[in-house]
């Protein structure tokens, strides 16, 4: 086998080529009425009240508990203060609706029952190579804050859920799921392929994923795609691996780990990464709800603001020398 070659990474200068259209797409985020559309009266109460089970029939619609999410998650606003804020909204717009109360909003997002996010079209998607990227990260339950740590010395003891992300080529989020902490990235791969309605050509995802039910799993979702998963430093070529396993192992003995990254264009998992940047900035680093199903929907509601914000207008940059 060849000797294996440091990869030394470079700085990479990049100069951002659409400023007006970014800048006028950030000025849109904070626009109300990219969230609330001007059929809310028709869509805000159940024409027929539903009952379910005991207790009084069922007062608002799915779309408006979504929608008071989504204004919650956006504004960063505790439920409480929520129904204060919309209703002010309405009260301004003339509007005689009124958001539920906090205690109604908390109950039915249970309830939501959301699978897969709103996806958005944007001025991408005549890319050739359709990918899809993942990755996950941490998102804090509840704890003291570093600061706090930091001051009064005192160990971090926190509680995390683990939101994974699929991510394609136009930045969107195909598809995301919460978990416990202790899931493993490669445990969840089945699930978010099934959250995804088009294959793609190329599946892209760090080491964590180099496990045979991965493999499995894409090739299953597209026989034909190309998977881009680094193997582990100790991977020996086998038979009872895949084949587009296999040819990375080829790659990287016959030309080094850096020459496969190029070749394989493992460059692009920076997609899934870019995504966990973005959710942590815009919506937070940590969980809102109480109970891991809440705080399911909550991701899920999440991921699609993210992605209206992606629909409005992404920078574009090149790299510089």
């Amino acid at each position: 086998m060849a000797a294996k070659t440091a990869i030394t990474k470079t700085p990479q200068k990049h100069k951002v080529t659409n400023w007006p259209q970014y800048n006028k797409s950030l000025t849109q985020r904070g626009g109300l009425e990219m969230l609330i559309s001007s059929d809310i009266e028709d869509i805000w109460y159940e024409q027929d009240r539903i009952n379910i089970g005991a207790g009084n029939p069922r007062e608002y619609t799915d779309k408006s508990i979504r929608l008071a999410y989504e204004l919650k998650l956006t504004f960063k606003q505790p439920l409480r203060q929520l129904e204060g804020f919309i209703n002010s909204l309405f009260k301004l717009s003339g509007l005689t609706i009124k958001c539920p109360n906090y205690t109604t909003l908390s109950r039915r997002c249970e309830t939501l029952g959301l699978k897969v996010p709103a996806i958005f079209k944007n001025s991408k998607d005549d890319i050739e190579d359709k990918i899809i990227t993942f990755d996950s990260s941490g998102l804090k339950v509840y704890g003291k804050d570093e600061w706090h740590q930091e001051k009064h010395k005192v160990a971090a003891r926190r509680t995390w859920r683990k939101i994974h992300l699929a991510v394609d080529e136009n930045h969107m989020i195909q598809a995301t799921l919460l978990t416990e902490k202790s899931t493993h990235d490669a445990e969840v791969i089945p699930e978010l392929l099934e959250q995804i309605n088009e294959p793609a050509d190329r599946y892209i995802g760090d080491g964590a994923y180099d496990t045979k039910d991965v493999y499995n799993a894409i090739e299953k979702h597209n026989i034909d795609a190309k998977i881009v998963v680094p193997p582990r430093e100790n991977a020996v070529d086998s038979g009872q691996w895949s084949a587009e396993r296999r040819k990375s192992l080829d790659i990287i003995e016959e030309h080094g780990k850096g020459a496969w990254c190029k070749m394989r264009k493992y460059g692009m998992q920076n997609y899934a990464e870019l995504a966990m940047q973005r959710y942590k900035r815009i919506i937070g680093n940590k969980m809102h709800s109480r109970d891991l199903e809440r705080q399911q929907n909550e991701a899920i509601i999440a991921a699609s603001i993210l992605n209206k914000f992606t629909a409005i207008g992404m920078p574009i940059s090149k790299r510089v020398a």
